[in-house]
């Protein structure tokens, strides 16, 4: 998960220098998307740069807590430019619409490991808000039993 994170944060530097991911042509937004079904959960915030960038960054200064709840989380800038965009994205119009963003006001869709959303915010949160939610769900809850008992 470390990994996942320090990719994002990377991936949002080299962004920010004009450098992209190049994703393989033949790989859907779907098949991106279930590529993290099970393995995280995704945290997707959408709306003009300023507003996007300052969600993220709560998000950030919690890594500990995003890290222990395998949160990914991915932005989407409107609007979108190529600087701006996160080259984690395959597609971000297609996420977008897949999780219910259908306009650029501010956004922020929570994804569960299961692949449905589990919360669609239209204002900026504290994170802990939902990492108490993510807590409250039972995948969730098997995670803390069993990272207990080891």
């Amino acid at each position: 998960m470390t990994k996942c994170i320090m990719i994002m944060i990377f991936s949002v530097f080299l962004g920010s220098l004009g450098v992209a991911f190049i994703m393989p042509e033949d790989m859907k937004h779907s098949d991106w998307v279930e590529s993290h079904r099970w393995e995280h959960r995704l945290v997707v915030i959408s709306g003009d740069e300023e507003s996007v960038i300052k969600q993220r960054d709560l998000f950030l200064q919690l890594e500990e807590g995003v890290l222990d709840r395998d949160i990914v989380v991915l932005t989407i800038i409107h609007p979108p430019t190529a600087e701006n965009q996160d080259p984690a994205i395959p597609d971000p119009d297609s996420l977008a619409a897949d999780l219910g963003i259908t306009s650029s006001d501010f956004q922020i869709v929570l994804v569960g490991k299961d692949g449905r959303v589990k919360e669609h915010r239209f204002e900026r949160i504290d994170p802990m808000d939902w990492f108490d939610c993510i807590d409250a769900m039972p995948m969730r809850l098997q995670e803390m039993k069993h990272r207990n008992k080891a």
